[in-house]
């Protein structure tokens, strides 16, 4: 009777031993999950904005070939103008330019440290979804 109990017991403690790591598996795969889909948001957002960035470049590039055409194209009295309009203004073009390039050099290396961290967490998700099966697959020893 005492060797049926502490048989029971046994199996018991190895069945909750077993439910626990797999438990354990089961929660750092969410985890994993989780870190996943925030990165692929940050993901998107940053590929958005450089989008964005991308655009606004377009436009000042534009602006300033425009600036150069009307320079050669207006007469004196009406460059002059613009130009004191332009020296008023708190920010000049070239260095607002040079500003959003600087910013999308730092989105790009964003987009790949996001990659990079991406692609690691999909293989950790993988690895922890192989170790999940294995536990299921081999369930505690009943003997």
């Amino acid at each position: 009777s005492r060797f049926i109990e502490s048989s029971r017991v046994e199996r018991q403690k190895r069945r909750l031993a077993h439910q626990r790591s797999m438990l354990r598996v089961e929660s750092r795969l969410q985890n994993l999950q989780e870190h996943c889909t925030s990165i692929k948001d940050k993901l998107r957002q940053e590929t958005r904005q450089l989008e964005n960035l991308r655009l606004q470049v377009q436009e000042m590039e534009r602006a300033c070939t425009i600036e150069r055409g009307e320079a050669l194209w207006q007469p004196t009295a009406i460059r002059h103008h613009h130009n004191n309009v332009l020296e008023q203004q708190l920010v000049r073009p070239e260095s607002h330019l040079a500003e959003v390039n600087n910013r999308i050099k730092e989105g790009r290396l964003l987009i790949r440290q996001y990659k990079r961290s991406l692609n690691a967490s999909k293989r950790n998700i993988a690895e922890l979804e192989v170790e999940l099966q294995q536990l299921e697959a081999s369930p505690p020893s009943m003997f």
